[in-house]
C-alpha cells in the first residue's frame, strides 16, 4: 500500500509540473448510492445481504488540461459510504446501517468533446480512499423484544479487534456535461481491495466498496 500512496503522490506532482495554465478549480458536491460486494466461505454462515445506502460527497476538484481533448481530473472529497442490511435468521430479524466516512482522492484521465453542440466528457482512473470515522447501527427483533446498538467503526488490521481496514483503493468512471461554469456527471466506483479485517467469526470474508452517484461541480477559478 505504501507503493500505491507513492504512485498517487508522483501523479499529483507530475500533473502540477506538466501544466502551468488553464487549470480549473471547482467546488463539487452530490449524492452517493453505496454498498459493498461481499463473499465468504461456508464457515462465515449466513451473511446479511447488503443494500444501498444513500449518502453524499463534498469537496474540490482540479482539472489540468493536457491538450484540447485530454485533461487530468483530480479531486479531494469527503465521502459518506457504507450499506444497509436487513436479514431474518430463524425467528430473529436483524437490520441496520453501516456508515463509513472517507477522504477520497480520485485521479481520472478525462476526454472532452462536443455532442450536438453540448460540451461532454468521460473519464476513468484510480482512486484512493482513507477511512476517517463511522458507526454501525443495528436493531435486533425477536420474541424477547427489540434491542438496538450503535457502535463506532474500529479501523485497522488487527485480527478479531478491528472491523474495517482504513485504506481503500479502486477504479472510478464518470460521464457528464458542462454548461459554462457548471458541470453535471454520473459516476461509478468499484473497490479493488478487501476492506474487511480478518476475524475468526466471519470466515474468509471479502468485502469491497461500490458506489454510483451524481455529482455537480461549479468552477471557482480558472488559472
Amino acid at each position: 500500500m505504501k507503493n500505491i500512496s507513492k504512485l498517487f503522490s508522483l501523479g499529483l506532482l507530475l500533473c502540477a509540473s506538466t501544466v502551468t495554465f488553464g487549470q480549473k478549480i471547482n467546488a463539487a458536491a452530490g449524492l452517493n448510492f453505496s454498498s459493498i460486494l461481499q463473499s465468504a466461505d461456508a464457515s462465515a454462515g449466513v451473511l446479511p445481504d447488503p443494500k444501498i445506502r444513500t449518502g453524499f460527497h463534498v469537496g474540490a476538484t482540479v482539472d489540468y488540461p493536457l491538450t484540447d481533448l485530454i485533461s487530468v481530473d483530480g479531486g479531494l472529497l469527503f465521502s459518506s459510504m457504507g450499506y444497509k442490511f436487513d436479514e431474518t435468521v430463524a425467528i430473529v430479524d436483524v437490520s441496520g446501517t453501516l456508515s463509513a466516512y472517507y477522504l477520497t482522492i480520485p485521479i481520472l484521465a478525462k476526454a472532452n468533446f462536443e455532442v450536438a453542440d453540448i460540451q461532454t466528457f468521460v473519464g476513468v482512473g484510480p482512486y484512493i480512499g482513507v477511512g476517517l470515522f463511522g458507526n454501525s447501527e443495528t436493531e435486533t427483533t425477536s420474541f424477547f423484544g427489540t434491542q438496538k446498538s450503535d457502535d463506532k467503526i474500529e479501523w485497522g488490521n488487527e485480527k478479531d479487534e478491528d472491523q474495517l481496514k482504513r485504506l481503500d483503493f479502486g477504479l472510478q468512471a464518470k460521464a457528464g456535461v458542462e454548461f459554462d461554469k457548471i458541470s453535471v456527471a454520473f459516476f461509478y466506483g468499484l473497490g479493488l481491495i478487501n476492506i474487511a479485517t480478518e476475524n475468526s467469526g466471519n470466515g474468509d470474508l471479502t468485502a469491497k466498496n461500490t458506489v454510483f452517484g451524481l455529482t455537480v461541480g461549479y468552477t471557482l477559478f480558472e488559472l
